[in-house]
């Protein structure tokens, strides 16, 4: 990351300037530096954020690739020296399609679990109901579809 470089108090002029040609020259140095600053900044942020981006996409290449070798030879977790402990995490998902939302809703009303309907059915409390569900051994609603999201995650050595 570049230094900063270091910015002088700023000392108002006694009259108001109406536009930028009107303020005085040490007034017009300043606020063009300041703006050449949150230019470069932005443009800086936008190219680190896109970068980010490009990162995440390669990480999920990655973590994809990794679950199909652990699962290809039927591992999974495995401890890494100088990483941690590597191992499948598998997170329940569910949604509903939009088309069935409002019998999903009825559904869920008519079978006590109205508290969790608001206008819209969240799918994080979906997603721990249907868990709710599973680990009572219980059917899920009708029109409710459930899968496992599963990825390789990695715990740190301490």
């Amino acid at each position: 990351m570049t230094e900063e470089p270091e910015i002088k108090p700023f000392v108002p002029p006694k009259e108001k300037p109406t536009n930028l040609e009107s303020a005085d020259g040490e007034s017009q140095d300043k606020i063009r530096e300041l703006v050449e600053l949150i230019t470069a900044s932005e443009k800086l942020h936008d190219k680190l954020e896109e970068e980010a981006k490009n990162v995440a996409a390669k990480t999920m290449r990655f973590r994809a690739l990794l679950l199909d070798v652990m699962d290809s030879i039927g591992m999974t977790q495995f401890r890494m020296k100088d990483v941690g402990l590597v191992y499948i995490h598998n997170s329940p998902k569910a949604s509903v399609l939009k088309a069935d939302k409002e019998e999903l809703m009825q559904w869920l009303k008519d079978h006590g679990h109205g508290d969790i309907v608001k206008e819209d059915v969240n799918t994080n409390t979906l997603k721990a109901f249907v868990r709710g569900l599973r680990e009572e051994g219980q059917p899920l609603p009708p029109l409710v579809r459930e899968w496992v999201h599963r990825e390789p995650r990695i715990r740190k050595s301490s």
